[in-house]
């Protein structure tokens, strides 16, 4: 299973609150030092991501239930992009497990921001996506 479906569900309650409680920073920590990735916390999720030039990967991307189907992948990565930008990355890419459960639903928002199929192998998918303005 990926990372994401591990993580309690306090984790993720605590992640929709606008206080960071312990566990988020934990969790935040866990990110920065074990894995040299940053976490964007919104209301509807997160994302963990690397800018490493020229490319800011996806590494975690988890949208909450009640925020899908209703603009909350869209903010996250309008997000992820203010970053990426901010950051000097060319482009955002990242991996999609076709048999994770919801894979369907990440592809159908990625391809309707943008991200293409740079390559496929096995069970994944890597999706890119140009950004504008860099």
């Amino acid at each position: 299973s990926s990372p994401s479906s591990r993580i309690s569900p306090s984790i993720i309650f605590d992640i929709t609150k606008s206080e960071r409680g312990p566990k988020v920073k934990a969790y935040e920590l866990y990110i920065g030092e074990r894995l040299g990735q940053s976490l964007l916390n919104l209301e509807c999720g997160f994302v963990a991501y690397k800018c490493s030039l020229p490319e800011c990967f996806i590494n975690e991307f988890f949208v909450l239930p009640e925020f899908r189907n209703k603009g909350g992948a869209d903010d996250l990565l309008n997000g992820l992009e203010k970053i990426a930008i901010e950051n000097s990355c060319a482009f955002i890419s990242g991996v999609v497990y076709v048999d994770d459960p919801g894979s369907h639903r990440t592809l159908k928002a990625a391809f309707k921001r943008g991200f293409k199929i740079k390559s496929a192998q096995n069970n994944s998918l890597i999706i890119v996506k140009k950004l504008e303005g860099v």
